[in-house]
């Protein structure tokens, strides 16, 4: 389905009564509405929590700019684009924003080891610009908090996003990849909002022992992707398993001491590349395409739903309906 007749859909479903009712249904539509209008290219980087996913785009970034600690620190959505200079904006659940500086010293104050629930409920994501060209293009990075983070309101924060994702980097730990629960979030929560685009990194993989486990950990690490997510199954959602190879701290490390070396046998210049490739000459638009038929096909499928729930309350009797009260 093109672009327009995606539109022409959204339309017609916002002008019937029925769903003026719903306003779990209407902001769904006000939703895939904007992001069309936006034409924004939304990569998400997930994963469960101490994953690293903070230091990955902190090395992306060039510098330690996102909070980092030993126990799991973000707390926000943090929503990085192109700017020609570094800006901060803390959006708030109300629509108003506050600017902020762009300094870790900054973002502190709203990682989880600083900031109240409280304090964290009235924040809807902070907007940070930055000039990365990898950005150029209309793409925004998200970090987000870990997918099964033991506190349940960091991870509702990031389910809320996901529908807003065009393509995901998920990172899972060389030490124990791809666990039991990482499995079933892809299943229950990527794959039925039709994200297919999901770049798989072995991070920490400078704790792996190179010359007993080196030559073959990649390899038996994307079989056992390939067998768990049954690649070679004609409807299988994922095609095909991209995994990389990163030590995100290594990275990092190299970068703030101008050491090329440590940066190169760390992983992140062959990631970098790659996403390149992808944000900068693939086929964005048809990407973004692709996602919004997936979002409107989920919302299709809600109206469905709710129409043939008010069709029975409609021609229920009036017992019926007092025995289901």
């Amino acid at each position: 389905m093109k672009i327009e007749e995606i539109k022409e859909i959204i339309k017609w479903i916002e002008g019937m009564d029925i769903v003026k009712d719903n306003p779990v249904l209407l902001q769904s539509i006000k939703k895939l509405e904007d992001d069309i209008r936006k034409s924004i290219f939304t990569v998400v980087v997930l994963g469960e929590f101490k994953r690293g996913k903070s230091t990955f785009v902190n090395a992306l970034l060039g510098t330690p700019l996102l909070p980092m600690n030993i126990l799991p620190e973000t707390a926000t959505i943090n929503a990085i684009m192109y700017n020609d200079k570094p800006m901060l904006s803390v959006v708030r659940m109300d629509g108003s924003q506050e600017e902020g500086e762009v300094s870790y010293e900054y973002l502190q104050q709203f990682s989880a080891s600083n900031s109240n629930d409280e304090a964290l409920k009235s924040i809807k994501y902070i907007k940070i610009g930055y000039p990365l060209d990898l950005l150029k293009n209309r793409i925004v990075l998200v970090d987000t908090p870990g997918v099964s983070d033991l506190n349940q309101q960091r991870c509702d924060i990031t389910y809320q996003f996901l529908p807003k994702a065009n393509a995901v980097i998920f990172l899972l730990d060389a030490n124990s990849p791809l666990k039991k629960s990482e499995k079933e979030f892809i299943e229950t929560e990527l794959f039925p909002l039709g994200i297919r685009d999901i770049i798989f990194l072995a991070n920490k993989y400078d704790c792996i022992d190179e010359e007993e486990d080196g030559d073959d950990f990649l390899d038996d690490l994307k079989i056992r992707l390939s067998k768990a997510f049954q690649v070679d199954k004609v409807d299988a959602p994922l095609k095909e398993i991209e995994i990389y190879p990163v030590s995100a701290l290594d990275a990092l490390d190299g970068i703030e001491e101008h050491n090329s070396d440590k940066v190169r046998t760390s992983g992140i210049l062959q990631i970098k590349k790659r996403l390149i490739d992808i944000l900068q000459y693939g086929d964005l638009e048809k990407r973004k395409v692709i996602s919004y038929n997936y979002r409107l096909q989920i919302i299709l499928k809600q109206l469905i739903k709710f129409i043939e729930s008010y069709k029975a309350i409609k021609e229920s009797d009036r017992e019926s309906l007092q025995k289901a009260c």
